[in-house]
């Protein structure tokens, strides 16, 4: 696959990550399947983790953003100037079941490279489980 890159600065161009993926599928129908993925809710997002960890000071700030999302989006959004090293760690039980405003949120923050996502949430292999999305809208 060609790889298609982020365009720099998302946030200038899409209000969110998924309607700048939504907008590659136009042209990349590669992207199909993880735009339909982004589209709909995961299964139980509830079961997601989310840990931001900033070097502040010599030492390490760690703040977990279990079932926050709002306060998990806003705190990807502004990191303090003295923050020299920020480490996200989001953990959850199965991919299809991860809430899907966190991967807006990080996508949209770092200007992720849809190819990334695309590869770490695809399961088109895994068709027997009844929680994995149809390639079919």
């Amino acid at each position: 696959m060609e790889a298609v890159g982020a365009t720099g600065n998302l946030r200038h161009q899409f209000r969110s990550y998924r309607d700048y993926v939504a907008s590659l599928a136009k042209d990349h129908p590669e992207f199909g399947w993880l735009n339909l993925f982004l589209a709909k809710p995961g299964a139980n997002p509830s079961q997601i983790s989310v840990l931001i960890a900033d070097s502040l000071n010599n030492t390490m700030q760690l703040e977990n953003f279990s079932s926050k999302v709002s306060e998990c989006h806003d705190a990807l959004q502004q990191r303090p100037i003295e923050v020299k090293t920020r480490i996200i760690l989001v953990s959850y039980h199965q991919t299809w079941s991860i809430d899907r405003d966190i991967a807006d949120s990080i996508g949209f923050a770092f200007d992720i490279d849809p190819t990334f996502f695309w590869a770490h949430f695809d399961h088109r292999e895994a068709r027997v489980d009844r929680l994995v999305l149809s390639d079919k809208a």
